[in-house]
């Protein structure tokens, strides 16, 4: 066994024999948060691959998207978004983790709730760098050949008043060195509109 990695809760840890991982809730709480849709995989159909404990079944039961919490503040006003973002357009690539996993309805949905800006999710496929893949020499040619099949012209033709919007760090690292624009996380966006500032 490796050594346990304790987050949000949950001790992970990775059973290097069996490629299982353990997961052992550390103390009870209300939900789980999670900053990315690359970390709930344990409250999807992975599930058989956990460690068979009702605790665990109990935890990842109640893991949520951190964005699915801030839309509830929102809705709920205990978060109050300002109109620094009114008329402006936003456009959004979800991780190719996330829209396998969970999907990206609850990080269009935060996006919409910043008010006067106008969301659209970019139909874009992978932005080609997939983690550390279009790091390496080898596969740099293709990722970048994934980019500019669908992501990098899109953004290309958007005005440069557009703010665009990306879940993951590896797309917008992608973003920034095939279109020489800035993608900005959609928390980061969030922030920006409860503080009453826009890019």
């Amino acid at each position: 066994m490796s050594a346990p990695l304790v987050e949000n809760g949950l001790e992970w840890t990775i059973d290097d024999d069996s490629a299982r991982a353990v997961i052992r809730p550390t103390a009870p709480t209300e939900s789980v948060p999670v900053r990315n849709g690359t970390a709930n995989g344990i409250s999807a159909p992975r599930m058989p691959v956990v460690e068979a404990d009702e605790r665990v079944r109990e935890v990842a039961g109640r893991v949520r998207q951190i964005e699915e919490l801030l839309v509830e503040a929102v809705d709920a006003g205990r978060l109050r978004l300002n109109k620094s973002f009114s008329g402006r357009r936003i456009l959004y690539h979800g991780h190719c983790h996330q829209k396998a996993e969970v999907d990206t309805a609850a990080t269009v949905a935060l996006l919409r709730r910043i008010p006067g800006a106008s969301v659209t999710e970019v139909d874009a496929g992978c932005c080609g760098m997939a983690g550390s893949f279009g790091f390496e020499s080898e596969h740099y040619e293709m990722s970048m050949a994934i980019g500019e099949s669908r992501l990098f012209p899109a953004i290309r033709q958007e005005p440069a008043g557009t703010i665009l919007a990306a879940t993951g760090v590896s797309c917008r690292q992608q973003i920034r060195h095939g279109t020489q624009r800035v993608a900005w996380h959609p928390l980061e966006l969030l922030r920006k509109a409860v503080a009453d500032v826009a890019p």
